[in-house]
């Protein structure tokens, strides 16, 4: 069998979608040995990131192209033309998950929905197309483009694949897609500590005092102006917040606390560092379809706090403390009980560690396969 897959999406490291796909890959090459591969990467300026050519196996091939993410939105969302076939050859299944929707000339087609923010939350989202001349750049209207791209999901797919109960319940509701052609598989969450990187680590984070941490990139849907208010009100002394995140769109926040730092982005493998030595992890995202951050931290054996809300609750109620993120009130109560209780803290650490194991990316990988094979 011949399986085409869209990588594209993994050279924006740090994303959710660039570690949904990584992990899923990781999966499907270390215990698939008997399909063939055909992965699609286009990127103007990235190329395909070194972590995915080091588990490349004999039954994969690459094809390699250097199309502007914009042209692809036209091509492929707006005018829908363009089989995948001319660019990667003949395939019996063609897999994307993010951004474009290429039409396919015979191959049956899996797609993922992430999330429906685009239609529940759009106002957390770049509704409008910028340019900017001197960069020689284009930022896309998000919403308009994934609702183009979910509208062709929705017509052409053979199945569907959901990360979360959440969000499979929101495209049944939304895009009226029914039920028996969606299928929920929880992706696999691969983060661990490489010991070669401590010492990186403690030089550019030095544990002076005890942090609460939280990440994501700074835009409105992530909430991180709420949460700094909130923790500017629980006032617990000598703690800090950490926030990890580049800046994404909308306005910066405000902050005026000696208290708390940004420390824009942090690398993959820096990162397990700063989840495992939290005080705890906060999350206080408005909506996710997974949220990956989470499970991340729970891995770590980080202690969490998080939204009552969405896929958040699906994945952490009975293994974290959850609030509402809407009232700030909510998170300083939480902010304010973690620091203080450190009983709560070490039982949802157990807790974490035991909830984290159901995210694994071999399990992750079966369920891809399974509906490869449903599709042979």
């Amino acid at each position: 069998m011949k399986i085409g897959v869209d990588i594209s999406q993994t050279a924006y490291r740090g994303t959710g979608v660039a570690r949904y796909t990584t992990s899923l890959l990781k999966g499907l090459l270390k215990k698939d040995s008997k399909n063939e591969y055909i992965f699609f990467f286009s990127s103007l300026r990235q190329n395909v990131p070194v972590e995915i050519m080091s588990i490349l196996t004999k039954n994969v091939q690459m094809r390699t192209y250097k199309f502007p993410p914009s042209l692809l939105n036209v091509m492929w969302n707006s005018m829908h033309v363009l089989p995948i076939e001319n660019l990667i050859g003949d395939v019996d299944v063609f897999f994307s998950s993010d951004w474009v929707e290429p039409p396919a000339r015979s191959a049956k087609k899996i797609s993922t929905i992430h999330d429906l923010v685009p239609y529940k939350f759009p106002e957390t989202s770049s509704n409008k197309t910028n340019f900017d001349f001197k960069k020689l750049s284009v930022t896309q209207n998000i919403v308009e483009t994934h609702k183009q791209r979910l509208e062709w999901v929705k017509k052409e797919s053979s199945l569907i694949t959901c990360n979360s109960n959440t969000t499979k319940r929101d495209t049944m509701e939304i895009l009226h897609i029914p039920s028996e052609k969606i299928r929920v598989i929880y992706p696999g969450v691969d983060i661990t500590k490489n010991e070669a990187y401590r010492e990186d680590y403690e030089k550019k984070f030095p544990q002076d005092r005890p942090y609460i941490l939280t990440v994501g990139t700074l835009q409105p849907r992530k909430n991180i102006q709420r949460l700094i208010n909130a923790f500017t009100v629980a006032n617990i002394p000598n703690i800090d917040l950490y926030i990890v995140g580049m800046q994404g769109w909308g306005n910066l926040v405000q902050n005026n606390s000696k208290n708390i730092k940004f420390l824009g982005y942090v690398s993959d493998e820096q990162l397990p560092f700063l989840y495992s030595s939290s005080f705890f992890f906060i999350y206080p995202a408005i909506y996710e379809g997974f949220g990956y951050p989470v499970i991340e931290a729970m891995k770590m054996g980080a202690a969490v706090a998080t939204s009552n809300t969405s896929s958040l609750k699906e994945l952490a109620d009975g293994y974290a403390l959850l609030f509402d993120p809407y009232s700030e009130e909510s998170i300083a109560a939480a902010i304010h009980k973690l620091s203080i209780e450190t009983k709560l803290r070490k039982q949802l650490q157990e807790k974490s560690i035991a909830r984290a194991k159901d995210f694994s990316v071999e399990a992750f990988a079966d369920g891809f396969l399974e509906i490869f094979k449903e599709l042979s």
